[in-house]
């Protein structure tokens, strides 16, 4: 647990090399798996379907940033623990209550960042509003948060997977792990247009409901207008 805690480290920060660098720990069935569950991010995450990414989402929040979180409320060494056990409720949150995952998501990276903006003294009478409002307002807003936060790490994690994929020695990769700005380019594309997709495209789900309920009136105005000429042509 502490060596996967330590790969995910670059991730606390705007590190774009080291975020990349992971592709070259992949085992290649993990970047396969990687590369399905980006593609089910970018274009179904905000969706109903958002219980699915919500379960490897929990866990990256959790794994990224529950050990800095415990650091701050004074529990150094309870950084792995804390983890773990976020990854496992933030996993089973994801399954049961993709709400949970997103008020975390959103809330805890504000709460930090608030906390910081306040100053070491007053850390927590910074971290605690930031939390909740930005949970609350992550809950509020949680279609299209979701679809925001799926598509930009679906993006994200697709571009990793691919890097792997090719192979370190791959003019793809050398390119984009040499030039870090271009693979962030690269996945903020992807992310930006499993955003457009998911946002202005893909039916909502109260128009999804609307289709499904038209789809059925016609069907059944069919079937009677079945009915009625078989009578008709049985009296005739």
């Amino acid at each position: 647990m502490e060596q996967l805690l330590a790969q995910l480290e670059p991730y606390r920060h705007l590190d774009p090399a080291g975020w990349f660098a992971l592709a070259a720990k992949l085992p290649l069935w993990a970047a396969i798996v990687l590369l399905g569950v980006s593609v089910g991010m970018v274009l179904f995450g905000g969706g109903r379907l958002f219980r699915l990414v919500a379960v490897p989402l929990g866990v990256f929040v959790a794994a990224v940033w529950l050990g800095p979180l415990a650091a701050r409320l004074g529990f150094p060494k309870a950084q792995t623990q804390v983890a773990a056990v976020g990854m496992v409720v933030l996993g089973l949150a994801g399954v049961f209550s993709p709400a949970i995952v997103v008020f975390a998501a959103v809330g805890v990276p504000v709460g930090l960042l608030v906390g910081n903006l306040a100053g070491p003294t007053d850390w927590l009478l910074g971290f605690a509003p930031g939390f909740l409002f930005g949970g609350a307002m992550g809950v509020v807003f949680s279609r299209t948060l979701g679809a925001v936060l799926s598509s930009l790490v679906g993006g994200l994690a697709g571009v990793v997977a691919l890097v792997r994929l090719f192979g370190p020695d791959s003019t793809v990769s050398v390119l984009l792990l040499k030039q870090p700005i271009v693979a962030v380019c690269v996945a903020g594309l992807v992310g930006l247009a499993g955003v457009v997709y998911q946002l202005y495209v893909r039916p909502t789900p109260e128009e999804r409901e609307q289709q499904r309920v038209a789809s059925a009136q016609r069907k059944r105005l069919l079937a009677e207008r079945k009915a009625l000429e078989s009578r008709w042509k049985r009296k005739a």
